[in-house]
């Protein structure tokens, strides 16, 4: 559904936070039954067996303690597709929105183009890709979001987790759920 107030807008946004937060306890919970059920482990193997992927390695290493290398390959990845998928759709929704009813205010945000270049990364390789105009590029090195700030050694390199985590993620979404909280309402100009 296209949101068409700023409200709804804001609601798809906490949507997608939910999402998130519904798919950590998921795996939260698998750990914690793959470890502790031997039975629900047999269950969801026999249950996934025949599906396209094979889930009988990823809940064997789930066993493992939570500091074993294979256990928290599968925990980072998980927050690493989590915050590129919630980046990619809030930034998505948000500059959709705009484009019909204040696009001038979106990008007029001293931090827009620090989150677009953000949403072009995770929604494309992951690399931080160059702005082909310089004036582009000086936009977006001038662009402070918090106290993030991109430089030109991150040019064509991989986002690292550790600039912006998941953490960060979440409070990039309420900051654009902050602004859609600006931004009028087309219905109250309807007669």
């Amino acid at each position: 559904m296209e949101p068409k107030t700023p409200e709804q807008l804001k609601q798809e946004l906490h949507t997608i936070t939910n999402l998130a937060w519904i798919a950590i306890a998921g795996f939260d919970l698998l750990v914690e039954k793959a470890r502790t059920e031997p039975e629900w482990n047999m269950l969801l193997k026999t249950r996934y067996h025949s599906k396209p992927f094979h889930i009988s390695p990823m809940l064997d290493s789930l066993r493992l303690p939570d500091d074993h290398e294979v256990f928290r390959y599968y925990e980072h990845n998980l927050f690493v597709m989590l915050s590129r998928t919630m980046v990619s759709n809030a930034f998505t929704f948000v500059e959709t929105y705009c484009q019909t009813h204040a696009i001038q205010e979106f990008e007029a945000l001293d931090w827009y183009s620090f989150a677009r270049a953000l949403r072009n990364a995770f929604t494309h390789n992951g690399k931080l890709a160059r702005p082909r105009k310089k004036e582009d590029r000086q936009r977006l090195l001038d662009s402070v979001w918090r106290d993030k700030k991109i430089d030109e050694t991150m040019f064509d390199k991989y986002i690292p987790f550790t600039f912006f985590d998941f953490e960060d993620v979440i409070r990039l979404i309420d900051d654009l759920k902050e602004f859609c909280g600006t931004l009028p309402d087309p219905s109250d100009n309807v007669e």
